[in-house]
């Protein structure tokens, strides 16, 4: 077992010193979504070594995946029952995000775009990194009014996440003091674990959903000043979203926000182009899945490296018996320092958003 630190301020955490070691931890475990939620759950003894130290805005240091490094969390709630076992819970040192204030800029480009926030970060001491790993895709991005970091990063409809398909993951650089956030084009890899029929698979169902399939989308920029609006539209009026349908179905949207002034017809266009490529117009195809934790099996403990999984990873799912055979991503994990394993799995098609995510494994 991993025994978790504590450190009671933020400057020991970024200074590495003042640490507090935390040995009767009853259980903790971190629990990490896709793009999502990241918390930790920890008991530990109320007379235990150093358990007058876990507080209230202290930070544990706690391993996330199997095989990563250890990453900060602040706790946020310590619960004290009468059986004597502390209940602590923490979030991730990225949720501090929410209380850093963004104000208004607009740039093209992906580098630019981070230069730009980590620089705002910088200037109001906020010890965060933002990088870039292979997104390639490149177009406008604006906030028209002060915004917390958080929701610029990927709260809404419109935040870097979305617009640029990312998939995020952390890391504490410990020789700089400062969190560094990683947009990435796709994390994971792709497994050669298979949850298949026969195998470990207990239960599959498979759907299709085109409810929100849209043949194509109405772009515009409408802006209201001194009572008079101001409205942009395209010629052509549509710009069609590839997707596989038999009916004409369009979506009006909003790209106003996208745009710090008027924009030409042009950069509507280019806009309303971006916004149809970073987003999937077809049915939604999910499925259901219950299957044994690869742990629990004892092909498990001969291909561990072969049948491991963390969160983004991509795995098959195979049922040929019902002619089903999908792709499919981890989208949630529950890791388990206590016994270096996962406690809990959502593996869920490959999603159009944390939405679509679908079945646990527990």
């Amino acid at each position: 077992m991993i025994i978790p630190y504590l450190y009671a301020t933020y400057a020991d955490l970024k200074s590495g010193g003042g640490s507090y070691k935390l040995p009767d931890v009853a259980s903790i475990s971190v629990t990490e979504e896709r793009n999502g939620a990241f918390d930790l759950e920890m008991t530990y003894l109320y007379h235990g070594e150093n358990a007058a130290q876990i507080v209230c805005e202290a930070f544990i240091m706690a391993v996330p995946q199997r095989g990563q490094a250890e990453e900060p969390f602040r706790i946020y709630s310590v619960t004290t029952p009468i059986d004597g076992i502390l209940s602590i819970k923490a979030h991730h040192i990225s949720y501090d995000l929410d209380g850093a204030v963004l104000q208004p800029f607009s740039k093209t480009g992906l580098p630019n775009i981070l230069t730009e926030i980590n620089n705002q970060l910088s200037s109001i001491g906020f010890d965060f990194v933002i990088v870039n790993n292979g997104i390639t895709v490149s177009h406008q991005f604006s906030i028209s009014c002060p915004q917390s970091a958080a929701s610029v990063l990927g709260n809404g409809n419109h935040c870097l996440i979305s617009d640029f398909g990312a998939e995020v993951s952390y890391s504490w650089d410990a020789t700089n003091g400062r969190e560094i956030i990683t947009l990435n084009a796709s994390r994971g890899s792709v497994s050669t674990a298979t949850v298949a029929y026969g195998f470990n698979l207990l239960k599959l169902d498979s759907s299709v959903n085109s409810d929100a399939v849209y043949s194509a989308i109405y772009p515009y920029y409408a802006k209201e000043e001194n009572g008079v609006t101001t409205l942009v539209t395209l010629t052509e009026h549509t710009v069609s979203t590839g997707a596989t349908t038999t009916r004409t179905r369009v979506l009006p949207v909003d790209i106003t926000s996208a745009f710090s002034s008027v924009p030409t017809e042009g950069e509507l266009r280019t806009a309303a182009q971006a916004y149809v490529a970073a987003k999937d117009w077809n049915a939604v195809e999910s499925c259901a899945v219950d299957f044994v934790p690869f742990q629990n099996t004892t092909e498990y403990e001969h291909n561990i490296d072969e049948q491991s999984l963390g969160l983004c990873d991509t795995v098959t799912v195979s049922a040929e018996v019902i002619g089903v055979t999908r792709t499919a991503k981890v989208t949630k994990t529950i890791y388990n320092q206590m016994v270096e394993k996962y406690d809990g799995m959502t593996v869920g098609t490959i999603p159009r958003n944390i939405a679509d995510t679908i079945a646990s494994l527990m």
